[in-house]
């Protein structure tokens, strides 16, 4: 999902996946997990931003211009910083994202 939504936008990317997620999570047997995946597959949905096309923040953010016409960034920053921190997002999500899930089945 994250690979996925890094090269579209959040929004789109979480139309076509979550359903997807939730038809796989309600055939899980012995006990539909359903709602812990579509939780999961929302939170990778939001941590994808390692290129401009990855949401509406990050292009009008490598669209802004100085005065001179020059870009503040450039794909090349996008690259360079926000793809490891969308890995970085993934551990988390993998790790305490996990750990909620498995809280809010005892809950």
């Amino acid at each position: 999902i994250l690979f996925c939504t890094t090269f579209v936008s959040h929004t789109v990317g979480a139309i076509v996946v979550i359903p997807i997620v939730q038809a796989v999570g309600s055939q899980m047997q012995p006990v539909s997990h359903a709602n812990e995946l579509v939780f999961a597959a929302a939170l990778a949905c939001s941590a994808a931003m390692g290129l401009p096309v990855s949401g509406f923040p990050n292009m009008t953010a490598v669209s802004i211009e100085d005065n001179l016409g020059n870009r503040f960034l450039s794909t090349k920053d996008f690259l360079k910083y926000a793809l490891p921190a969308s890995l970085l997002c993934f551990g988390v999500i993998v790790t305490f994202g996990y750990w909620l899930i498995l809280l809010s089945m005892h809950i």
